[in-house]
């Protein structure tokens, strides 16, 4: 286990046979403690590069057929995962899964549900669209002419007169206001209506074009809502059928894409091997401490026919940070600025040490510190009830970073909470009010609309030390 430093790594070689090449890469993807490279110049002086051939074709095929179906299929409780002897066995059962039952029909079931899923969209858009339109009571028919195009605008009273200002006489654009404030009907002549958009657009009114329907707005909404009603009737009729394949597929399914995702995963390493009519060679990083326990695993996989050898190496060494458990959550944030060389130090202890400090300092309030708790709690238990919250909100999350990191960054942020949970009560900080002094007579010891010139010099001096810190490790580095 490292502290201040990544782990040392050494560049490591194995020769063997290609009867025992899958052996041995299954060990090595087993162990996990090696990173695969392509074999250097040397080596190819005695050794051709490996090639792709059509067993690799056919398992990257099969990988993504049932990765496919797994996704497909509503997962059901498998137990252990289904495992199998050997490539062979396992080709043998993906070929017995019947491509009419399950490929055929998952693939039909799934393209009609995506299908209504967009349809249901739809409607669910035009049904908004139709609820803004309730102040107009004519055939909807009657907003699709040949010649002009019409828009439901919205917007404030004093935006609409801007507006109507705006555009100008030779648009030929005819305004309808509606009994409901800010809503209006726009109509343009089509080969003027870029024209109307872009002032529009300038004026910050939101133009909805008309969909072509017949009815009223009433008869309408009661065709689309029952429409939707038969669609999630069809959709729960869908899932039912994608159930009961799923009870008798998905175990299968779900062990041979495990499987199948391995093998790809081995047959795209064997691209960076070295190859000869009868023998492999392999190179990698693995940490200097297992070299004894990889040996032992290969020497085990290969009968003891393989040849294990330590490789000079130039160039640099991959980044392998490995912190105790409690420090290890914030090498996301080592990760998200800039990973360490190898033989660099690794700041992720003194930044366990250091944020949390500063986070509890910067916020010292009780209230936030709990409210920030509370997110914190929320993120590391995975969003529950997010469902409810707008789409938009949740898109610009997903967009920040995914679940993991959420989860990781939501474990980082406790300790620096409880830090401002406690001293926001010596410092009688709740929400910006001082409640412990108003009720109970309690004055701070230090109160930072008052000691301002302190509390710079603090952080000041906090600055300095910092960045003395990372100077003394770049010394550190080089001398």
């Amino acid at each position: 286990m490292g502290i201040l430093r990544p782990v040392k790594m050494q560049k490591i070689g194995i020769v063997g046979l290609k009867e025992d090449r899958e052996a041995v890469l299954t060990t090595l993807h087993d162990l996990g403690l090696t990173q695969v490279e392509t074999v250097s110049a040397d080596t190819l002086q005695y050794l051709d590069p490996e090639r792709g051939n059509e067993l690799q074709r056919v398992v990257g095929d099969e990988a993504l057929r049932f990765r496919g179906l797994k996704s497909a299929l509503p997962p059901i409780p498998v137990g252990a995962v289904q495992t199998f002897q050997d490539l062979d066995a396992t080709l043998a059962a993906a070929k017995s899964v019947p491509t009419a039952e399950v490929d055929d029909t998952v693939g039909a079931l799934q393209r009609e549900d995506d299908q209504l899923q967009s349809e249901t969209r739809s409607i669910g858009e035009t049904l908004d669209l139709l609820g803004k339109l309730s102040f107009y009571h004519a055939p909807l028919s009657y907003l699709d002419p040949k010649s002009y195009l019409i828009f439901l605008g919205e917007t404030d009273p004093e935006t609409y007169d801007t507006l109507r200002g705006a555009v100008p006489p030779e648009a030929e654009a005819m305004f309808f206001a509606g009994d409901i404030p800010g809503r209006f009907l726009l109509l343009a002549p089509r080969d003027r209506a870029e024209v109307v958009s872009r002032v529009a657009t300038t004026s910050a009114v939101k133009l909805s074009p008309i969909p072509r329907l017949h009815g009223t707005v009433v008869e309408e909404r009661t065709r689309l809502e029952a429409r939707r009603a038969a669609i999630d009737e069809r959709r729960a009729e869908i899932h039912t059928r994608l159930t009961v394949l799923s009870t008798k597929w998905y175990p299968t399914v779900a062990g041979l894409e495990e499987a199948l995702s391995i093998q790809n995963r081995l047959f795209e390493v064997y691209t960076k091997l070295g190859a000869g009519r009868v023998t492999f060679a392999i190179e990698g990083w693995t940490p200097q401490r297992d070299l004894r326990r990889l040996q032992a695993a290969v020497d085990l996989a290969s009968h003891q026919r393989a040849h294990f050898y330590l490789v000079p190496a130039t160039e640099a060494a991959p980044t392998l940070l490995d912190n105790p458990p409690g420090i290890r959550r914030y090498e996301f944030f080592i990760r998200f600025y800039s990973l360490p060389q190898a033989d660099e130090w690794d700041p992720t202890l003194v930044f366990a040490i250091v944020f949390p400090i500063f986070f509890g300092f910067m916020l010292g309030d009780v209230g936030y510190g709990l409210v920030i708790l509370g997110v914190s709690i929320w993120m590391i238990r995975g969003f529950p009830g997010a469902q409810h919250l707008p789409k938009k909100g949740r898109n610009f999350v997903k967009m920040i970073m995914g679940p993991k990191g959420m989860q990781q960054l939501g474990y980082a942020l406790l300790p620096g909470c409880a830090i401002a949970i406690a001293l926001g009560l010596v410092l009688d900080e709740f929400f910006g009010f001082t409640p412990l002094h108003t009720y109970f007579g309690y004055v701070a010891p230090i109160q930072p609309g008052v000691n301002v010139g302190l509390l710079l010099l603090v952080a000041g001096f906090i600055g300095l030390g910092m960045v003395t810190l990372g100077f003394l490790f770049g010394a550190l580095k080089e001398y």
